[in-house]
């Protein structure tokens, strides 16, 4: 195994899970349950994801959705707002393990991802400390687990598939991955994923 680039997600790998305390105060402002609210929530991510609907323009469909009348902007921003919270809650330990690796490998960040969120992202945080390479969902047609986003984040770097690996929390997107021959781990926590990594003789110093 010649590994010369590892691919990281964003959401629930280089940050802990989605705020709790930010999905309440979500259900709330909707007078909504949580089942009703996840159903809702994810019906309509992946045109966000892909960049084809903004903030404003996602809530919208969601109240739509839960058959609610809000049309107040105040509102709707603070959905928003709540929203990109909820996702920003950073795993330090995980950041530190990117710089490490960089020192022996090409690092990439690949993550599906909102334009408002990923405008905060970049203002907030030195991704380029971290990462040689940046892909963001929003600024493409497709979103993981289109094998296209893998393969241009593969000719971005300049690498062929069995020269990486790519960690993210999701199954579908691990799987995908591995089919176009990228060494995939599922990410569950900080102590799993060094113990993989390990276990593929990835030099961590």
């Amino acid at each position: 195994m010649n590994i010369k680039a590892i691919i990281f997600d964003y959401g629930q790998v280089l940050t802990f899970n989605q705020s709790v305390k930010s999905i309440n105060s979500m259900i709330g402002l909707l007078n909504s349950n949580e089942n009703h609210f996840n159903k809702a929530y994810y019906e309509h991510r992946d045109l966000y994801d892909s960049g084809k609907i903004n903030g404003p323009e996602y809530w919208k469909l969601i109240i739509k959705s839960l058959a609610l009348e809000i049309n107040d902007q105040e509102t709707i921003n603070t959905l928003v707002n709540h929203d990109l919270e909820s996702w920003f809650e950073q795993n330090q330990e995980m950041w530190d393990l990117v710089l490490k690796l960089k020192n022996n490998y090409k690092t990439a960040l690949l993550s599906n991802n909102i334009h408002e969120l990923v405008e905060k992202i970049e203002k907030e945080l030195d991704l380029n400390k971290y990462f040689d390479t940046i892909v963001f969902s929003n600024r493409l047609d497709f979103i993981k687990p289109d094998l296209r986003i893998y393969q241009y984040c593969l000719d971005l770097m300049q690498i062929k598939a069995e020269e990486a690996i790519f960690i993210d929390d999701k199954q579908i997107n691990v799987d995908a991955a591995n089919k176009l021959g990228i060494h995939g781990i599922t990410f569950t926590s900080y102590e799993q994923l060094i113990n993989d990594l390990e276990k593929m003789n990835i030099l961590i110093v």
